[in-house]
């Protein structure tokens, strides 16, 4: 399986005031920088969405008054720690913001030939089915984990799907922690990101999954 750069993102849930988040003041106190920077805004189609594509710091922003998601542009450890950081840095500086979740959260696929979770994918109910006159489309399981005593305590929930077609697979993870002050988040969510990669890559190992490496020059 090889890692998906647009399912890896950590969330903040919480009760955020839009106004606040311009592109001066993301650099200022999400980067520590200040002055001229290459940046995209855009405004997603039929919902109250702010997006913010900061280049140069290699990092992307959908803010939502419910929800702000910071993504990596590219899955190098640096980039990853810079948007770790930012989601830090958020919730110290906005410390008075009603929060109730954050979510980090990675994504992994394949396009091979079924034979990634074999096992998970066993399933005893194919005889009903065609008794019933269906065909499988597609094949998810979610379980949701607990345990996991690093990187601030969180459940894990695991979304394992299947094209029954093509057998593509996808392995979704989601870390979810609920916290109720900003302060506690930020403390749940320190220093994560890559933390909780290498928990996710551990889990797909356990289950007999080969992975792509990924390294610094991975776009």
């Amino acid at each position: 399986m090889k890692p998906s750069e647009r399912g890896w993102t950590i969330v903040l849930v919480g009760a955020w005031n839009q106004a606040i988040f311009n592109p001066s003041w993301i650099l200022k106190y999400l980067f520590g920088e200040e002055g001229e920077h290459q940046v995209e805004i855009g405004v997603a189609l039929g919902a109250d969405e702010r997006m913010f594509t900061f280049s140069d710091q290699g990092v992307a922003f959908k803010i939502s008054p419910r929800r702000i998601s910071i993504k990596p542009l590219e899955l190098s450890e640096g980039v990853m720690q810079q948007a770790n950081t930012c989601a830090e840095n958020l919730l110290t500086r906005l410390q008075h913001t009603p929060v109730t979740a954050a979510g980090v959260n990675f994504l992994f696929t394949s396009e091979g030939d079924g034979d990634e979770f074999r096992e998970t994918f066993s399933l005893n109910d194919g005889g009903s089915i065609e008794d019933a006159g269906l065909s499988t489309a597609e094949t998810k399981i979610v379980r949701k984990f607990s345990g996991i005593t690093d990187h601030g305590n969180p459940d894990l929930i695991l979304t394992i799907s299947r094209d029954e077609e093509t057998l593509a697979t996808l392995a979704d993870f989601n870390y979810h922690y609920t916290c109720e002050t900003p302060a506690d988040l930020g403390a749940a969510i320190h220093q994560s990101f890559l933390g909780l990669k290498a928990h996710a890559e551990s889990v797909l190992q356990a289950f007999g999954i080969e992975l792509e490496e990924l390294n610094d020059d991975q776009d």
